[in-house]
């Protein structure tokens, strides 16, 4: 039996896959291993900061953490709706 180009790429491919996956199984370290923003101050290889928080290491951090990183105002429901009304009147 003859074996096109085509099916024996993708064989190659497949096997290349297999063998890439089972090298990478090695299960991702949490922030809480990698010692991220621990201490004070933190070490400068440790430090996340607005310039490397979606890099990653650092994203594991900072994903869980983004309002420490962003600081925002908190909004409550009933001020929203209390302004829509406001802007309803006038």
């Amino acid at each position: 039996m003859r074996h096109s180009k085509p099916s024996l790429l993708l064989t190659f491919l497949a096997i290349i896959l297999l063998i890439s996956s089972a090298i990478c199984a090695e299960e991702p370290k949490n922030s809480a291993e990698l010692q991220l923003m621990r201490g004070f101050p933190p070490e400068q290889d440790k430090l996340v900061t607005k310039a490397n928080w979606l890099a990653p290491p650092f994203n594991r951090y900072a994903y869980q953490h983004t309002r420490e990183i962003f600081p925002s105002p908190s909004a409550e429901i009933g001020s929203a709706y209390e302004f829509l009304a406001t802007m309803e009147k006038n």
